[in-house]
């Protein structure tokens, strides 16, 4: 799961590196930057009904360790594959400046919910995050940039590529592991102004079956950008109840932006 948790690390980070820009409107204070964050995070009233493992954390939490809290290795998230090489270059020409993509946000957090696991075959998993550039910032600006890499059309070739070369060359714990399916594609909702992608995996591993949903979405609300990635295994609960999650999580970032600006 490490490469699509790494590419949405990417896009954030390619997101704020083109959403810097002047502005009109007073920048916001910190105060109110961290005050944004915790109220337009998701909660577990708007999940569907199950029994939630939630955890907090800032995006820059050095303790959360390698997952997509961590700084995206760019070795790790685009391999050695012509396609995933291709939009890392799309990515960094997008950029530009190397130094662009380093500046902290004012203020930004995630909460995770998830579900089963252990000797469960059914897993689910719930990222709510909230960021709010550092300086005064025009995100729908940067959306547009984003959105000519961040697409179904341009990630498939390297989902599909990357991602089951993963399966195919041998990596420790993917002995007895048969992909029978991946599909990239755009998810039936998508957040007003935002970008988003859907992959659906499909799987025998030994004698069992496994499937996987996964989505990622990112949109721009005022002074800040939300992101939301579901993930579930062996499970249809949250792909059925997706456009309800982010409808949730729109409402709550635009509660959050409108109550402290």
């Amino acid at each position: 799961m490490r490469r699509p948790l790494l590419l949405a690390g990417a896009a954030l980070a390619a997101l704020f590196a083109l959403a810097c820009s002047d502005s009109a409107d007073e920048p916001l204070t910190a105060e109110q930057a961290a005050a944004i964050v915790e109220a337009g995070l998701l909660t577990e009233e708007d999940l569907p009904s199950s029994t939630w493992t939630v955890t907090d954390s800032a995006a820059d939490d050095d303790t959360a360790g390698d997952t997509a809290d961590s700084a995206p290795d760019a070795d790790d998230m685009f391999g050695d594959t012509a396609a995933c090489q291709e939009l890392e270059a799309a990515i960094e020409d997008l950029v530009g400046d190397e130094n662009a993509a380093d500046t902290p946000a004012l203020a930004e957090g995630e909460r995770t919910f998830e579900a089963g696991g252990g000797d469960s075959l059914v897993v689910r998993s719930v990222q709510s995050s909230v960021s709010v550039p550092a300086d005064s910032t025009d995100v729908e600006a940067g959306f547009e940039a984003l959105r000519k890499v961040f697409n179904a059309e341009t990630l498939r070739p390297c989902f599909e590529e990357g991602f089951m070369a993963s399966f195919t060359e041998g990596s420790e714990g993917t002995e007895g592991i048969t992909v029978t399916e991946l599909e990239v594609t755009e998810p039936a909702t998508i957040a007003r102004d935002g970008v988003g992608v859907a992959l659906d995996f499909t799987a025998i591993a030994f004698i069992i079956p496994i499937e996987l949903h996964l989505e990622m979405h990112f949109w721009p609300q005022g002074d800040a950008v939300g992101s939301l990635m579901i993930m579930e295994m062996n499970s249809e609960l949250l792909r059925d109840g997706a456009a309800d999650l982010l409808t949730a999580a729109e409402a709550r970032l635009a509660e959050a932006v409108e109550a402290n600006r």
